[in-house]
């Protein structure tokens, strides 16, 4: 189904008036759900972001702050970090 703007618009308003009312936040970072988060929301109780930085941690792929020789700030990373 496509949606024109003039639907999308109304259901947009609908789901944040919802949202307020019904104090849907992210269990994590607490912020109120937006419209396109409503399937990740309902899935896991949390906004799209956390829901994916979640499913990232979740996987056997390891992460980039697990390597002592990349430094989180800088992309290319030369060397342990200097206490």
């Amino acid at each position: 189904m496509v949606w024109d703007t003039d639907e999308i618009e109304p259901a947009v308003a609908a789901w944040e008036q919802k949202a307020q009312c019904e104090r849907l936040r992210c269990r994590v970072c607490a912020m109120r759900i937006p419209y396109g988060d409503r399937d990740a929301y309902f899935r896991t109780k949390m906004c799209g972001y956390c829901a994916h930085q979640a499913e990232k941690k979740e996987s056997d792929t390891p992460c980039r702050e697990a390597d002592p020789f990349i430094s989180p700030g800088f992309a290319g990373g030369s060397g342990p970090i200097a206490a």
